[in-house]
């Protein structure tokens, strides 16, 4: 029991570890992670998170995202180029990324649905409503996409946010959304292929038209072959991926604007006397059922890497796209209820339909073709962003090194492409429509749900006692959980899940007054929170803020928890299966090969100039009140033979080698990015560190590796760190070297009453 309680103890705190910004800077540029780097906080109570860092973030990033603004040479010397992703994206290709990935077939189908079932002409308030809901995700993103212009989406703001094991865990769940979206909508091109030669009179053959197999179960070769091109087409470069893309989204915009015209034309304002069938429930129920038309649009975020401007880029092509396609879908919904009465809309195919009952059977053929062009881009989109979360998995060690491979001449991360087209395309071949289409959606709503926890958890840190409290009265008196958002946020996630459970499933109106209302009374406590000086604006302004907080990512949650719950068992269950699978791989794999975890063990024990090196970071907030570095040489027991005068020389002349050693000790293919380091009052203090007990100083500068060759303007790196951070073997590294001092000086000391004696002796 006790070995398992150790175990457990341990898993809870490495699973705790964060990701520093200032690896994220050196990634962004390098494409590598130093081991030399400050070892990041395990603890998830420090939700203040360096939060400085995130807004010296753009500053850093607008050099990094610009050309090659750091080479790395290898072996012997030569100019080498950025092992990392190509940047060739500009804002209309995340526009047309964006739209693409968002507008499929669903505007031709699941409008039908939802204003046939649940809410008649008034669909159109479904769609605005629905568009407001993913537009308040929406600015979350936007925000975290213009600070920390990564690969991962997700994945990535959480890992510096929240910590190492929830942020596995939402990537290994998106990993499972991409691939089951792009199945499914492989399996509907293959149909609406089917469709379009059908209309013309012609038949698919039979090797290649769907084989039966079982229930839910069918041979469709179309559907692998589809996926594997587009697969081909994404590994060969993002620039050829995002022209193909946009000569699919201006086919499918045009057809679009093309049915919304024609039915305008023939459109009956009667059909919308009775505007509101269903009531105010049946809005907001087809809402929910609408809102899973606009998932797509958090793909943006992954292709963040490769944009040329993404600080300025990144939220509009977040916020543009959806703003196109709500009004795209408006128009959509609103033609379709004024050609049909709501009540005789067809569900299967409510355009084509629509158009053959008023004599314009060819339109039938044009809206096949746009709904097989929207399948396409949003089949495009999901390959797209599958690997680079990938990628991003096995950059941080979570996955194997083979997923992060980049090809050397297409800058894509070419084997992680080609395996996540060969599962997607598997999974469709076998695998019907309707049974995939039952696993999406639930893992994108956890991710929306997270943005807005970690936007929350940005601006307003956790304050370490009640009298470094900045909140107002009365959350100022509250208990200092309380005031952590870190932790008053997962209260309201549960809160807004009962309440909303109990609204779906139509329990007894107590259990949604009462959760309602503490739901409510929690909800309001962030309001009472105030930023801090280091939260509030960027220096250079260059970002994009999400407005309105607390409101909007409080909204953003309740609307996502109440979208949640309204999934089906079947689709939780699934969900925990999938989740559980990761946990194991977690444990097994991902736990040991973190970088974030092999950084904590990295001092080599017969490494003094490794050690010396990581002294010159750790001293500061370990050694206490020491005015004079410490330096370890060689040579100690020939300086302990020397009179008090030579000591001291010989203590100067050891600093300047050891320093020198520390330089060339990261020669080896570990990267210094700098030539400075920060103030100690660039970031915000660590919360574990008491400011009476233990004082910091400035670090010694770092020299720049010889293998690297930097063209950006001298950039600031952290130079404390709080001693809970540090791993066991560390912690006792650490006492050796402080007792070997200790043992040196008492050998100085007692060496140099010797040489006075002998003085004495040899004067008398």
């Amino acid at each position: 029991m006790g070995y398992l309680s150790n175990y457990f103890n341990d898993f809870v705190e490495t699973s705790k570890r964060k990701k520093s910004v200032y690896q994220l800077r050196l990634e962004l540029a390098t494409d590598e992670i130093p081991t030399s780097e400050p070892t990041p906080s395990t603890e998830t109570n420090d939700t203040s998170m360096k939060n400085e860092d995130l807004f010296n973030l753009e500053n850093q990033t607008s050099t990094l995202n610009g050309s090659s603004s750091v080479s790395i040479t290898n072996g012997g010397g030569g100019g080498g180029t950025s092992k990392g992703l190509k940047k060739c994206l500009n804002v209309t290709d995340l526009l047309a990324f964006g739209v693409g990935s968002i507008i499929g077939a669903g505007i031709f189908v699941l409008t039908g649905y939802a204003a046939h079932e649940k809410a008649g002409p008034a669909i159109v308030i479904s769609y605005l409503v629905a568009g407001i809901c993913c537009g308040l995700s929406g600015l979350c993103y936007a925000e975290f996409a213009s600070r920390i212009p990564c690969s991962g989406s997700t994945y990535s703001y959480s890992y510096i946010m929240v910590g190492e094991l929830v942020a596995w865990i939402v990537g290994w769940d998106l990993t499972l959304e991409y691939m089951i979206a792009s199945a499914s909508v492989g399996r509907g091109w293959s149909g609406y292929l089917g469709s379009i030669i059908n209309s013309s009179g012609g038949k698919l053959p039979h090797p290649i038209a769907p084989v039966y197999l079982a229930d839910g179960f069918s041979v469709d070769i179309i559907a692998f072959l589809s996926i594997m091109i587009l697969s081909l087409i994404i590994a060969m470069g993002m620039k050829e991926s995002a022209r193909f893309n946009k000569i699919f989204v201006v086919i499918k915009v045009a057809i679009i604007i093309f049915v919304i015209v024609l039915g305008s034309v023939y459109a009956d304002a009667s059909n919308w006397d009775n505007f509101v069938p269903y009531g105010t429930k049946g809005i907001f129920n087809a809402a929910a059922i609408t809102f899973f038309a606009y998932l797509g649009f958090d793909g943006v975020c992954n292709v963040a890497e490769e944009v040329e401007n993404p600080q300025r880029d990144l939220p509009i092509g977040i916020l543009g796209s959806l703003g196109i396609s709500t009004v795209l879908y408006i128009g959509t919904a609103g033609v379709l209820t004024l050609l049909v009465p709501y009540h005789l809309i067809d569900v299967e195919a409510p355009l084509s339909v629509a158009f053959d009952n008023i004599g314009l059977k060819w339109a039938s053929i044009i809206v096949a073709i746009g709904a097989f062009a929207g399948l396409t881009t949003a089949q495009l989109g999901g390959l797209i962003s599958q690997p680079r979360l990938y990628y991003s998995l096995s950059r941080d060690g979570l996955l194997p090194k083979w997923f992060g491979k980049i090809h050397p001449r297409f800058k894509t991360p070419f084997n992680a492409t080609m395996f996540t087209g060969v599962c997607c395309a598997t999974i469709a071949l076998f695998v019907n429509i309707d049974i995939l289409a039952d696993m999406v959606s639930i893992g994108t709503l956890l991710s929306f749900t997270l943005v807005s926890t970690c936007v929350l958890i940005l601006r307003y840190p956790t304050p370490r006692t009640i009298s470094e409290s900045t909140a107002r009265f009365p959350v100022n008196k509250f208990p200092l959980f309380l005031q952590s958002s870190a932790t008053l946020v997962p209260i309201i996630v549960v809160l807004a899940a009962i309440t909303s459970l109990g609204y779906v499933k139509s329990l007894h109106w107590a259990v949604i007054l009462v959760f309602g209302f503490i739901g409510v009374l929690f909800s309001s406590i962030p309001f009472f929170f105030t930023e801090t000086p280091e939260t509030i604006l960027s220096s250079s302004k260059k970002i994009f803020l999400c407005p309105l907080v607390p409101f909007i990512p409080i909204l953003s949650i309740w609307a996502n928890m109440y979208l949640m719950v309204s999934l089906s068992w079947g689709t939780w269950v699934r969900l925990i299966v999938w989740l559980f699978i990761g946990l194991l791989i977690y444990v097994f794999y991902g736990r040991k090969n973190s970088k974030l975890g092999r950084e904590q063990q990295q001092i080599p024990e017969d490494d003094c100039g490794s050690n010396l090196m990581e002294m010159n970071k750790l001293e500061t907030t370990t050694l206490g009140d020491s005015k004079n570095s410490c330096s370890i040489n060689k040579n100690n027991n020939e300086n302990n033979n020397n009179n008090n005068n030579n000591n001291e020389k010989n203590n100067l002349d050891s600093d300047d080698g050891d320093n020198e050693n520390s330089g060339n000790s990261s020669s080896g293919g570990i990267p210094l990015p700098s030539t400075d380091v920060l103030d100690d009052d660039t970031f915000p203090d660590d919360p574990n560190i008491n400011k009476n007990e233990i004082s910091t100083k400035k670090s010694e500068k770092q020299p720049l590796s010889p293998n690297i060759k930097s063209t950006t303007p001298k950039q600031k790196t952290p130079s404390s760190l709080s001693p809970s951070t540090l791993s066991p073997r560390i912690k006792q590294t650490i006492s050796n070297i402080k007792d070997h001092f200790d043992l040196n000086n008492n050998n100085n000391s007692n060496n140099n009453n010797n040489n006075k004696f002998e003085t004495l002796d040899s004067t008398d």
